[in-house]
């Protein structure tokens, strides 16, 4: 992590600036930063960091065509899935015992509450902008980051 205090005035300011320019944002490229391969019960999913601090981490991932992560949590950090092309099929395993799956085609966002317990994969394939609050060591870091 980088180091610096987190200002989530700050961070939402530069999320909502990004968003706001998906398309440009989805088409940079990230030959300087972290490449993070996850592991996989099928296929292939890559994330390269577009930010990480300590407040708020955010990826730009990619699934290949019928890929499943394996089960996995993210202890006291909320997950979102911004989908921009393609299909992306999240289970979610509540304390409670409650089995939820939601599925997005085209574009649409999922939400992974902290320590739910959640498998993600993808149909056809996909591309995704994932972002924890506050930020997961797990994600890819980028070159200023270090």
């Amino acid at each position: 992590m980088s180091g610096n205090k987190f200002d989530p005035v700050a961070n939402l300011a530069r999320l909502k600036e990004m968003l706001e320019n998906i398309k440009q944002l989805c088409s940079i490229a990230f030959i300087d930063n972290e490449l993070s391969e996850y592991k996989m019960n099928s296929g292939n999913c890559s994330g390269e960091a577009i930010f990480n601090e300590d407040g708020i981490s955010v990826q730009n991932a990619y699934f290949s065509a019928d890929s499943q992560m394996e089960p996995h949590a993210h202890e006291n950090v909320e997950e979102i899935h911004i989908v921009y092309e393609g299909d992306l099929t999240n289970t979610m395993e509540f304390a409670n015992g409650e089995v939820r799956t939601l599925t997005v085609q085209g574009r649409g966002v999922i939400i992974v509450p902290p320590n739910v317990n959640h498998i993600i994969g993808s149909k056809n394939g996909c591309k995704i902008i994932a972002i924890t609050i506050p930020s997961d060591p797990g994600y890819p870091k980028t070159k200023q980051d270090g």
